[in-house]
C-alpha cells in the first residue's frame, strides 16, 4: 500500500461515501486516469481530486 494504491484509494472513498459523506476527497491522483476511475466508484456522490505532480511531497 502506497501513495498511488488506487484500490485503496477507492476503497476509503466507498468506505466514506457508504457513511454518508457529502464530499469524497482523493489526495494525491497523479494521473488524470485515476480521476475517472475514482469518481466512476463513488457516484453520484461528489468526489474532489486533490491534484498533485508527480514531484510533489
Amino acid at each position: 500500500m502506497g501513495l498511488d494504491d488506487i484500490d485503496e484509494t477507492i476503497r476509503r472513498l466507498r468506505a466514506y461515501a457508504g457513511a454518508d459523506a457529502d464530499c469524497l476527497y482523493a489526495p494525491r491522483i497523479t494521473r488524470t486516469g485515476r480521476i475517472t476511475m475514482n469518481v466512476e466508484a463513488v457516484a453520484p456522490t461528489p468526489v474532489n481530486p486533490l491534484i498533485t505532480s508527480p514531484s510533489s511531497p
